[in-house]
């Protein structure tokens, strides 16, 4: 496994040999490459693995999906796009048949629609998903400038400049070097003396002694970690309209020190996604896991605000009965607000299903045992009702005394603590 300094080098190489190998090869479509991007972008939401969003009993994600016959129709005939539906569709200007469909807002450029039919043509091969696939190193192409290059990578670049008819640009000097790598490994321009130094180092090996040093820069763990700490939505503040401090400048600087560490790659992923559950973990492994709670909060505390759709799949209306917590039973969400009105929602969609009163004033959260949602009111009213689409209630009890918020369920019976006693009310 690479450590992360070199994971992010052999990134960039990756990019560079996959894009440069696609251009010399142009008449070869790549899956992966080419075609996955276009039916990822424009397909897969109707026509991939999400069984609940599955139009027409078509999926485009596999090939055993795309080339099965329905009512005699393929959407893919490997060989043959002129007998394959997803090409006609792509094609066709009838809003009814037209792909992607016209209310998408998606259309696909010419050069899409030419991938799609070459890639049809070539026989339709899928391949698993490149970051299963183990990459294998490619023969540097042939180039006509042979002096230029100083390594294989710079046969690829050249390949692909030559190609589009260009030349390399001359080299830069030394002031310009040092202050692109400066910037590139630290984020930080080069001072005057390093500058100094660089220009008076008449070494073979001055270019790779400066990279040496600033590798070795707390800097470069700084400038390093900020795409990181970008794609993971790192911020001091919640994010959104209450936008309340957030304390998880330690992991930030966790990060910070595992690229200054240079730590494994594989190492560096475990522990933010499941430090605490490692075998005995350490302070630095629990504080890798902010890594979880580093997203923006979608919910507001009051239930309202301007919570973008981007986050919130669903939230109740405005005015609606604010219940304290909620339960999950099945495909639907279960809670009480403190008035006595029981709400039952489906968590995908928050579709009210049934909302009705029940007695008593609540503050407790309901519980979910056996098929059936167990409410507890503070002044000691147990409504029983079954866990459905449809209200039905199953039983109420009314004790004596003031309950207290702490109840449960086991065996069959409901047991609730007030101030004096413990109850089990249950069947004999």
């Amino acid at each position: 496994m690479l450590p992360l300094r070199w994971f992010r080098v052999h990134v960039l190489l990756t990019c560079i040999l996959v894009c440069s190998n696609g251009a010399i090869a142009a008449e070869s479509v790549q899956f992966n490459r080419d075609v996955r991007p276009i039916l990822s972008e424009n397909c897969f939401a109707c026509h991939g693995a999400d069984k609940n969003n599955l139009k027409g009993k078509r999926r485009l994600d596999s090939f055993e999906g795309a080339t099965a016959e329905r009512n005699d129709i393929r959407a893919i005939a490997p060989g043959d796009p002129a007998n394959s539906d997803l090409w006609l569709r792509v094609l066709s200007e009838d809003d009814e048949e037209r792909m992607p469909p016209r209310d998408s807002h998606k259309t696909l450029t010419s050069v899409q629609k030419e991938t799609l039919k070459r890639w049809i043509a070539e026989g339709a091969n899928y391949q698993t998903h490149w970051a299963y696939v183990a990459p294998s190193r490619p023969a540097p192409p042939a180039v006509k400038m042979g002096a230029w290059p100083r390594s294989d990578l710079d046969r690829f670049v050249l390949a692909n400049l030559e190609k589009q008819m260009l030349t390399p640009a001359p080299e830069a000097n030394r002031t310009t070097l040092i202050r692109r790598l400066a910037l590139d490994l630290t984020g930080l321009p080069p001072t005057p003396t390093q500058v100094g130094a660089f220009l008076a180092d008449t070494s073979s090996d001055a270019y790779e002694r400066v990279v040496d040093r600033l590798l070795q820069s707390p800097h470069y763990g700084e400038r390093m970690a900020v795409d990181w700490l970008d794609a993971a939505r790192y911020a001091d503040t919640n994010g959104y309209q209450v936008d309340r401090d957030r304390e998880i400048w330690a992991w930030r600087d966790w990060v910070i020190q595992a690229f200054n560490e240079n730590k494994r790659f594989d190492q560096f992923t475990v522990e933010q996604l499941a430090g605490d559950l490692l075998p005995q973990p350490t302070l630095n492994q629990r504080i890798a896991t902010g890594f979880n709670r580093a997203d923006l909060l979608a919910i507001r505390p009051d239930g309202e605000g301007d919570v973008t759709d981007t986050h919130v799949a669903w939230r109740t209306t405005k005015g609606a009965p604010l219940t304290p917590s909620v339960v999950v039973a099945g495909d639907e969400l279960y809670g009480v607000a403190d008035s006595g009105i029981a709400t039952c929602w489906d968590a995908k969609t928050g579709t009210v299903h049934w909302q009705e009163r029940i007695e008593g004033n609540y503050s407790a959260s309901p519980i979910v045992a056996e098929g059936k949602i167990f409410f507890l009111s503070e002044d000691g009213v147990g409504t029983v009702v079954k866990a459905a689409q449809t209200f039905e209630k199953i039983a109420t009890n009314k004790l004596e005394e003031r309950a207290l918020a702490s109840y449960a369920v086991a065996d069959g019976a409901l047991f609730i603590r007030t101030a004096g006693h413990l109850y089990r009310i249950g069947r004999r």
